[in-house]
C-alpha cells in the first residue's frame, strides 16, 4: 500500500513538473533531474550552482510548486537570491 501512495505521489510530481515547465522554459526544454530533485524537495533547500545553471528559474519553479500545490497555512514563504548586478545597484 505504501509503494502505491508513494508511485501516486511521484507521478502527481512529475506532472506537476510538466506544468512548470511549460510555465517557465521555452519549448521543447525540461529541467535536469537535479533541477527537478530541488523543486520537489519537501522543507528548505540550498540552491548552490555557478553562473547561468537556472539557479533563479528553480526557486521560481519551487515556489510554483508551493503555490499550488502544497499546503502552507500561516507558515509563509521566504525566497532570497543574490545577484552581482543587485550587489553593484546597492554599493552605487
Amino acid at each position: 500500500m505504501w509503494q502505491l501512495i508513494t508511485l501516486e505521489r511521484k507521478m502527481d510530481d512529475i506532472e506537476s513538473i510538466g506544468r512548470i515547465e511549460r510555465i517557465l522554459l521555452p519549448a521543447g526544454e525540461h529541467f535536469s533531474l537535479e533541477q527537478m530533485k530541488a523543486i520537489i524537495a519537501g522543507g528548505n533547500i540550498n540552491v548552490v550552482a555557478g553562473p547561468g545553471s537556472g539557479k533563479t528559474t528553480i526557486l521560481a519553479a519551487k515556489l510554483i510548486s508551493l503555490l499550488t500545490k502544497q499546503k502552507r497555512g500561516d507558515k509563509g514563504i521566504c525566497c532570497i537570491t543574490h545577484t552581482n548586478i543587485a550587489v553593484k545597484e546597492i554599493k552605487d
